[in-house]
């Protein structure tokens, strides 16, 4: 008897367990994403929906819109603007305050006529700039590269959006496209090959630009090494760490 018992306890743990779905909170002591929040101000932040970025590398809208742009000062601020003004990430309309929002996405505020680009700092940590005189696309980084039917080639970048490859043109992984947001089409590809200019997303040099000046093959053992020039000095960085730039994005 005392041994059904048991096992019964134990099914209902492992049930409860298993029905916690998604959190819409999260500790700000243990946050560990890319938005710049005062981790001791508040008990709470907001959870990173699930989506192409992991926590590590993305940040929510809610928290850009409170603790980035300073356009709300509370929750409650944060879903009347979502609900009813019109935002856009990459041209598309979100009312999710847990919306994860990653590099180089572009944020929309139509009714203000606000448009800003998300960039790195040298702490890796978002900042937004303005774009309201520049051209408003996406630099895409080519992170796949596959098959599907009818022979097609398609390609998944960084952000979650993918692309049937017109067979005219050729594009490998590492490669950037541009994402035209107001015309959802994609454009021009920059490759990864030397002289290209270079954006470093990670490592001890995140956040400089350069231009590429070498690509160092590596093994099983070893990832391939770039070679970068910047401000006069020369560092090597892992490729990963590597993002293509297309000359014509200011930051």
């Amino acid at each position: 008897m005392k041994d059904d018992i048991n096992i019964l306890k134990w099914k209902i743990k492992v049930k409860r367990m298993a029905n916690k779905g998604h959190k819409n909170r999260q500790k700000r002591i243990s946050y560990n994403g890319r938005c710049q929040i005062k981790r001791k101000e508040f008990v709470w932040t907001f959870n990173q929906a699930p989506g192409p970025y992991a926590k590590n590398t993305g940040a929510t809208l809610g928290s850009i819109i409170r603790d980035i742009l300073h356009f709300a000062d509370n929750s409650r601020e944060i879903k009347y603007i979502l609900t009813n003004k019109d935002c856009r990430v990459n041209g598309k309309r979100i009312k999710d305050e847990h919306f994860p929002l990653g590099l180089f996405d572009v944020l929309e505020f139509k009714d203000v006529d606000k448009r800003y680009r998300i960039f790195l700092n040298n702490k890796n940590k978002f900042v937004l700039k303005d774009l309201s005189k520049e051209k408003l696309f996406r630099p895409c980084r080519i992170v796949s590269k596959k098959i599907i039917t009818g022979s097609n080639i398609q390609l998944g970048f960084d952000n979650g959006f993918s692309w049937i490859l017109p067979k005219t043109v050729k594009a490998n992984v590492g490669d950037t496209v541009e994402y035209n947001i107001e015309k959802a089409k994609f454009g021009e590809i920059t490759k990864l090959q030397e002289n290209a200019q270079v954006y470093v997303v990670g490592g001890p040099h995140v956040s400089k630009i350069g231009i590429l000046k070498a690509i160092v093959k590596g093994d099983v053992t070893k990832a391939n090494e770039i070679t970068v020039e910047s401000e006069g000095k020369t560092f090597k960085t892992r490729e990963k760490y590597v993002f293509v730039i297309p000359n014509d994005l200011k930051l």
